[in-house]
């Protein structure tokens, strides 16, 4: 109570971010770079705003903004 939207927004947690980021690291440590690479460039896609990511079944599934 008594914080503003803007704080209660920061002090938020990205699943989303958490998730792909642990994913990235288990496909190197694994050595499959491709989807490694995939999975980064997701990332980065949708920190920029650019992909909605929804999940199930603990798996993403991705749309990428036109």
């Amino acid at each position: 109570y008594g914080q503003s939207k803007k704080s209660m927004e920061e002090n938020l947690v990205d699943f989303t971010v958490i998730k792909l980021k642990k994913m990235h690291k288990e496909f190197l440590k694994e050595g499959n770079l491709s989807v490694a690479e995939r999975i980064m460039h997701l990332l980065e896609e949708y920190e920029n705003g650019n992909a909605k990511v929804v999940w199930k079944k603990g798996m993403p599934y991705v749309k990428f903004k036109k």
